[in-house]
């Protein structure tokens, strides 16, 4: 890879571009990346309207149309980009084409454009509701939403891809990624904008469903030091570790944080519990912590206070709008 080391894990000149950049982990890659001394490039449409400033250079393309051309001399493609609402994926038709359609496109332009490495992330959603945990790479996928059959379907047409493309390709299945920054479309935003905003927290259930939630931090540099491997072909990226939406409050409740809460009916197709086998990650990605949910939770609480109640409730706002659209 040009400009790679995998020794040194040197990123320093390389040129890297991210689809869907403008996101919460796209911004964490492009300030990392940028302490690195790399040239970052992002590519997003911008629609999702980020809670925080784009960090580099920004088109204001969507990954349907992304050119080679775009990504001209550029070693590493790092593709974030997806419509990744599970609920939404039952009612828009158009999520689970549009998804595979952008992933189709980021193959294409990467492999014209001659780039090192290209990695696409996927979700632990693939795994759907598993006959066994921890979720191995391996595992035969089991999807039950619209949202999990574009990603195994992505993943199908990169393993085809792979076999016979000169561009070296990982897919990184992601689990409950979480932090600072995050639209509150999501479980651990939405509780805490909720508890700033002073509205109640809506629970899907009983809150008994188990989700394996990995800190940004951890998951943005996880994301890097994989792209420095070759012949990788999948690997998950979490913690290793559940927590039920019952943990979540249980764990905010003990820093004497009050929490307001709503039960509602349970989610259609929900799955019981994701849970990452990381023996894979641990072994190409070594000495990275992972921060505890204690942490992870109060870092991400704090900020949401930061930004104040007037931003939790438009934010919450924002998100009610888009579901009923």
């Amino acid at each position: 890879m040009k400009n790679l080391n995998r020794a040194g894990l040197n990123w320093a000149g390389s040129k890297v571009a991210l689809i869907g950049g403008a996101g919460f982990i796209g911004r964490a890659l492009a300030e990392r990346l940028s302490k690195t001394g790399a040239s970052v490039r992002i590519i997003d449409n911008l629609s999702a309207k980020p809670l925080l400033p784009v960090i580099g250079v920004c088109y204001e393309e969507s990954a349907e149309e992304l050119t080679p051309e775009r990504l001209s001399d550029v070693d590493v493609v790092i593709h974030l980009a997806a419509d990744k609402s599970v609920p939404r994926s039952f009612i828009d038709s158009q999520i689970k084409p549009r998804n595979i359609d952008m992933t189709r496109r980021v193959l294409w332009a990467s492999e014209r454009a001659n780039v090192s490495k290209l990695v696409i992330t996927s979700s632990c959603e693939v795994y759907g509701d598993a006959s066994r945990l921890p979720n191995r790479e391996g595992d035969p996928h089991r999807p039950r939403s619209p949202y999990a059959e574009s990603k195994t379907e992505i993943e199908r047409l990169v393993r085809s891809r792979a076999e016979n493309s000169h561009v070296d390709i990982t897919i990184a299945r992601l689990f409950n990624v979480y932090g600072p920054g995050e639209r509150p479309d999501a479980v651990i935003p939405r509780v805490c904008a909720s508890i700033v905003a002073n509205v109640p927290f809506p629970i899907e259930g009983e809150g008994t469903q188990k989700r394996d939630f990995s800190y940004i931090s951890t998951t943005a540099q996880h994301l890097l030091n994989i792209s420095m491997h070759r012949n990788l072909r999948v690997v998950n990226i979490g913690s290793g570790v559940s927590s039920s939406i019952r943990d979540l409050l249980a764990c905010l409740t003990s820093s004497r944080v009050d929490v307001q809460v709503e039960h509602g009916r349970p989610r259609k197709n929900d799955i019981g519990e994701f849970r990452a086998d990381v023996s894979m990650l641990n072994e190409y990605s070594p000495g990275v912590s992972n921060v505890p949910l204690s942490v992870g939770l109060t870092e991400t609480l704090n900020w949401w206070k930061s930004m104040g109640p007037r931003f939790a409730n438009e934010a919450l706002t924002a998100e009610e709008k888009k579901a009923r659209e």
